[in-house]
């Protein structure tokens, strides 16, 4: 794998905050939060292992990358952010404040996907 197909198709094998012991190249991997070793400094960026060294990809806004390990998608707007499955209303009898909250959850979750335009703030 390269760099453009890194930034073209990113697949990361994990959302982790320091290397692992033996990478193979072509791997990619979301450097998060307290980043060390060889990633000190890289946090939110993309580090890829290419001839047994390690290069990075700063993110963009509207960038979306898929994490293998939590089988999720992630999106990159001004910071990482994947959408949650809002809880199933449960209950009964306040159907409707159960509905409207359901309803704010899932077009949350759309908007945090990327689906839907966040409001203008």
């Amino acid at each position: 794998m390269s760099l453009i197909d890194c930034t073209t198709q990113t697949v990361v094998e994990g959302a982790i905050n320091e290397p692992p012991a033996e990478p193979a190249d072509g791997q990619c991997f979301l450097v998060t939060d307290l980043a060390s070793g060889d990633w000190t400094g890289k946090e939110g960026k993309i580090a890829i292992r290419i001839a047994g060294a390690w290069h990075y990809i700063e993110p963009f806004n509207g960038m979306a990358i898929y994490d293998r390990v939590s089988d999720r998608s992630i999106f990159y707007n001004s910071g990482w952010a994947s959408a949650a499955e809002p809880a199933q209303p449960s209950g009964g009898n306040i159907v409707d404040l159960e509905a409207r909250q359901a309803i704010s959850a899932l077009i949350q979750a759309l908007r945090i996907a990327g689906i839907f335009p966040r409001p203008e703030q």
